[in-house]
């Protein structure tokens, strides 16, 4: 999929569901699951719910367990934290741009 941004072209790597929610110093971090593609440390996120994007963030952080990724693949579980952070709900999507 490829979207039109003020900044050009973006084509879509990845899709994933929050899963969980886990409290982080002043924030939350998202639990997910790689549905779709591939996600990445640095990539712009459109969040949506029932098919209404709520809005757009970049993933600055990107964790499996205790380590530090760049990527999570299909059907792999990570931790994300949001810059901004975005009001999200478990069961909304992460669609991923590159």
């Amino acid at each position: 999929m490829i979207r039109d941004s003020n900044e050009g072209k973006e084509e879509a790597t990845g899709r994933a569901e929050i899963i969980a929610s886990f409290p982080y110093e002043d924030g939350k971090v998202l639990g997910v699951c790689v549905v779709e593609g591939y996600i990445t440390k640095g990539a712009k996120v459109e969040l949506s719910r029932k098919g209404q994007n709520i809005g757009t963030s970049t993933i600055s952080s990107l964790r499996q367990g205790k380590i530090n990724k760049t990527r999570a693949d299909k059907n792999q579980e990570c931790g994300i934290i949001l810059t901004p952070s975005l009001d999200f709900s478990l069961g909304d999507m992460l669609l991923s741009y590159s």
